[in-house]
């Protein structure tokens, strides 16, 4: 009887606008996610975006289902319950189906994991609002007034997700509706969290609570809800409050349970702080004092940097909160491999324990924009920056954070350049606003930020403010994005810059965008678990986890570029050989062949073939790499002459068995022992090296004294030598000897400016400038 009232009822659910409206959405997002790579199979993000819309149409459906009347039948609480949860379902069932059917025309290499954050997500978010609605239904109110009640169920917790990103550090969310929202997109290293689990368990017993709350309460015959258990219902009703009352005790440990997070929390957490002038710094405890105050100084240097940039004044104190590793800023914030700031709280989350620091200058930036921004959010963009463009909002701070944005000494002008060069520079009309996400990260942060840095050498600071208070270049500058563009890219065909940055922008920019991505997570935990193996000697599983991420992304030239390692590692020349062939056959591919062929060479080493090894390196000496893998390859070459003892301690330092690479300790005493064996400052400048990245600045300043006096065999070695060292001398606080280190940089670099040490030397002089006048 049941059965046949719950199908009769179920049917009954088709003649509901919600139910026809709720199946017609669900295949309207279904084919738009289809055209998206990275949404068009079942996974993390398509289940979010299905989570995040269906379960309104479920509760309202479920409230609608609990007020029907079918044919005079009785309506029984497992009849609703059985048509309510059957209707979401079947809602849920058609974008689903089309996903999966999508599966057979692109490539599905996650369908397991994808399933399972479908399961974790919307089903449960389906299904448990779809029993809320019910619940909604049976009280004895208004119809009107139950949907509403219904709807906020499911839309009441998005909002309390959307205030959570706001007013908490947090760029993740959890929630038993929509179900998990990571964070940041570009970081692509993602399985199934833990906290997802414990929220699902958490969901399970809401949705008992729920049923048996329905089972034990709703009377057949009218269908309301009444105060007092039915009769015999006082066991069902004691389990209900029970499985209610775990729900809420979760929901009161959501920090704990790692589903939520708080600024008092991460600080607790960390457990060291520091304040500086402009600054409060949030560390690891266990940070050493000297390195916590060159944080300090640095983010008082970068935020009047910023300050000066923009033209503004930054009145509030910024909060920096500097993770220990990329895991646990993940797990207390929600970001691993991504830097965040938010303007509106003046924070800033980094990691900590690089020093100089790459991206504290770029977030400070956005944090000072904020002064000009817009909104809630203290940014750019559409509707006062509640629809970001992401575009202005990166270029501003890319181009006020010049120096830290030319990795390699390379800056965004000369890459942008290259790009445009190789054909592949977008158009501004295609990467601003929304357009922005639908690029390759590197190009879209590097061609926007020479753009706005251009603007603000032209135009001035006064120009960029304009341009982020108004959201619109063109308004805020009086002409058509084409003419500015035109005029930008006239200007960068007299930016000169060194004759390989071409074939590297070719490398360093290849690739799609985060949106046309498939199977990323995937791909990511490969990757990683290729790390570790190269790190061991399983040459052969190293061999098939290389195999394994190029049946997922053929165009991964630096996993093909490892692969012809491993093969000639293995003896298998032919196979290398013909690797080595397909990537030389790819247009622009000339800066991974170069690093193939260095791995080659590198083997030739390892098993004693010098000629070869010899005859390899010289010819990459010529190829296109940046400065510090021309520098190692300009070290191995030099050990393809050395005595043979030279040779072996420079293998050991450099390359070494499989397995067994050289650390700090090894490396040191490698290089004390290659004095023996040469005349020139090589041995001091390797040990060096390693004395400066140990912190131990007043050695590493001594060798290097007596490595240049001995002298370095190649200008790069000692530039580098130069620039280390005056680094050093700014760490112990000798300030006019780094200052005098900096200018003769300066002027290495001024007569040879392929050593693209020039804006970095500027940079310093400027915070030893600050440092000495504050």
């Amino acid at each position: 009887m049941t059965s046949a009232v719950t199908q009769r009822v179920l049917l009954g659910a088709f003649a509901l606008l919600s139910m026809r409206a709720a199946i017609v959405v669900g295949v309207i997002t279904g084919g738009v996610l289809c055209t998206v790579p990275l949404l068009g199979l079942p996974g993390l993000e398509s289940g979010l975006v299905l989570g995040v819309l269906l379960p309104g149409f479920c509760a309202v459906i479920g409230a609608r289902l609990a007020r029907a009347r079918h044919e005079g039948a009785p309506s029984s609480a497992a009849a609703v319950i059985g048509s309510s949860v059957g209707a979401a379902l079947v809602v849920l069932a058609v974008p689903v189906l089309m996903l999966t059917l999508n599966g057979l025309r692109v490539r599905n290499c996650e369908p397991i994991q994808g399933f399972t954050f479908i399961a974790l997500g919307p089903l449960f978010g389906c299904v448990l609002a779809a029993l809320w609605g019910a619940l909604c239904g049976s009280l004895p109110i208004r119809a009107g007034l139950t949907v509403t009640l219904a709807l906020l169920g499911p839309l009441g917790e998005i909002a309390f997700a959307l205030h959570e990103l706001y007013w908490t550090p947090a760029v993740f969310s959890y929630g038993h509706f929509f179900g998990y929202f990571p964070g940041s997109l570009y970081d692509e290293l993602i399985v199934i969290p833990w906290p997802l689990i414990f929220l699902r368990v958490a969901t399970a017993l809401g949705l008992l609570a729920l049923s048996t709350a329905l089972l034990a309460h709703r009377r057949a015959d009218t269908g309301a809800l009444q105060l007092r258990p039915l009769p015999g219902a006082w066991p069902v009703t004691v389990f209900a409050v029970v499985c209610a009352l775990c729900v809420i005790n979760a929901s009161v440990y959501r920090i704990e349970l790692g589903q939520a997070t708080s600024r008092d929390h991460i600080i607790e957490v960390l457990g060291g702080y520091k304040a500086s002038k402009r600054c409060d710094l949030y560390v690891p405890r266990e940070m050493r004092r000297a390195d916590v105050q060159r944080l300090a100084d640095d983010c008082d240097f970068r935020v009047r940097q910023m300050e000066q940039f923009f033209g503004v004044a930054q009145k509030e104190r910024i909060a920096v909160l500097a993770f220990r590793n990329g895991g646990e800023k993940k797990q207390l914030m929600g970001a691993a491999a991504t830097n965040i700031a938010k303007p509106w709280r003046g924070e800033i989350y980094i990691e900590a324990g690089e020093w100089p620091h790459s991206v504290l200058a770029h977030e400070l930036a956005h944090i000072v924009a904020g002064n000009v921004g817009m909104g809630p959010m203290r940014i750019t963009g559409k509707l006062h920056g509640l629809i970001p463009d992401l575009a202005l909002v990166e270029g501003v701070a890319v181009a006020a954070a010049w120096s830290s944005s030319a990795p390699g000494g390379i800056t965004p002008h000369q890459w942008t350049r290259a790009m445009l060069d190789l054909g592949i520079a977008p158009r501004l009309h295609d990467i601003v606003g929304t357009g922005f996400l639908g690029q390759q990260k590197r190009l879209a942060y590097t061609y926007v930020g020479s753009f706005v840095r251009y603007i603000d050498d032209t135009e001035g600071s006064a120009a960029i403010r304009k341009i982020y208070m108004t959201g619109s270049i063109e308004d805020a500058l009086g002409t058509s994005l084409d003419k500015i563009e035109a005029a930008w890219h006239e200007h960068l065909k007299l930016v000169p810059f060194p004759e390989k940055t071409q074939a590297l922008a070719a490398f360093r920019f290849s690739g799609g965008s985060v949106l046309s991505t498939v199977c990323p997570h995937t791909r990511a935990q490969l990757k990683q678990e290729l790390g570790g193996l190269l790190a061991s000697t399983d040459d052969q599983a190293a061999q098939a986890m290389c195999r394994k991420v190029l049946e997922i992304d053929p165009t991964d030239l630096s996993v093909r570029a490892t692969l012809v390692g491993l093969l000639s590692r293995a003896g298998d020349q032919k196979a290398s050989d013909a690797e080595l062939a397909a990537i030389a056959s790819g247009p622009g591919n000339a800066a991974v062949v170069a690093g193939a062929k260095q791995m080659l060479a590198d083997e030739a080493f390892r098993r004693g073939d010098f000629d070869a090894a010899r005859a390899t390196y010289r010819e990459l000496l010529d190829a296109p790499q940046d400065r510090d893998a021309l520098r190692q390859l300009q070290v191995k070459a030099l050990a393809m002459d050395a005595t043979p003892r030279a040779r072996q301690l420079l293998f050991d330092m450099l390359i070494g068995e499989p397995g067994r690479s050289a650390d700090g300790g090894s490396a040191v005493y490698f290089a004390r022992e290659l004095r023996s064996e040469r005349s020139d400052g090589l041995a001091q400048y390797l040990e060096a090296r390693q004395m400066y990245f140990q912190g131990r600045s007043a050695e590493s300043v001594a060798l290097h004294d007596e490595a240049l006096r001995l002298g370095l065999p190649t200008p790069e070695l000692a530039s580098e030598a130069v620039r280390v060292r005056a680094i050093a001398l700014y760490a112990l606080g000798k300030l006019d000897a780094a200052r005098l280190g900096f200018q003769q940089l300066w002027q290495l670099n001024e007569a040879r400016p392929d050593l693209g040490y020039g804006t970095e030397a500027d940079d310093w002089l400027k915070r030893i400038r600050f440092m000495t006048h504050r």
